[in-house]
């Protein structure tokens, strides 16, 4: 008896820990950057230096919101300056001014414009090793959050005809590192349909479609071995 009842001690003063944030905070990598903007370091007036002014911007709850975009959403093979059809700044106000927190990358260009800028699944599995999480996009996409090193992307779950390396990625988000469980509280300021909508995180698949493309139906030891 006084087993048992230290093991459930030890469950609840291990749940305590975890639920209050106790645990030492997972180890964080340094903080991305784009086209030298860095979240959390760069002011929205050194962000406005390197991509000039934005075609509009608008507030979403605590956030400014910069955006860049071709003016034809259906028309792929044009795109912004940087290879992507639409590049948000988000902004917050912080002790030092107005502060670049995250920038949303969205629809890789496609033809002859097209930028190298992580375009497939191996781009950024090469540069940030496994995600921390694989959630729902909608049923052919994923959502991956790589928390610690401050990055999130969009790709697509379609084994047929791209190998699981070249999923095309969909769209990305870089922001300041931190725990996969503050990266979940963060109400971020998503906005619009399709592309920009926030992530599903949840299955919108029909059930025979699941049985083989599951929330994760990533080949991990496929991919990570093919690195070199």
């Amino acid at each position: 008896m006084p087993a048992a009842v230290g093991a459930v001690a030890l469950l609840i003063v291990g749940y305590l820990l975890w639920h209050y944030d106790i645990f030492p905070p997972p180890a964080l990598g340094p903080a991305p950057s784009w086209r030298g903007i860095t979240p959390g370091q760069t002011t929205l007036d050194e962000a406005l230096e390197i991509l000039g002014d934005p075609d509009e911007f608008e507030m979403r709850g605590d956030y400014l919101v910069y955006i860049y975009r071709i003016d034809n959403f259906a028309d792929l093979s044009a795109c912004t300056a940087w290879g992507w059809i639409a590049v948000e700044l988000w902004v917050q106000e912080r002790e030092n001014g107005r502060v670049v927190v995250g920038v949303f990358r969205v629809g890789g260009c496609y033809g002859p414009r097209v930028v190298g800028d992580f375009a497939v699944l191996n781009d950024l599995v090469a540069a940030y090793g496994r995600p921390d999480e694989v959630s729902w996009g909608d049923c052919h996409q994923r959502v991956l959050i790589w928390a610690r090193q401050g990055v999130m992307a969009k790709v697509w779950a379609l084994l047929y005809p791209a190998s699981w390396q070249q999923q095309p990625v969909i769209s990305i988000l870089v922001f300041e590192p931190m725990s996969i469980r503050q990266f979940r509280r963060t109400e971020w300021p998503w906005y619009g349909q399709g592309y920009l909508t926030v992530p599903a995180r949840q299955n919108q698949c029909p059930a025979d479609v699941v049985e083989s493309l599951p929330e994760d139906p990533f080949d991990w030891r496929e991919i990570l071995s093919s690195q070199p």
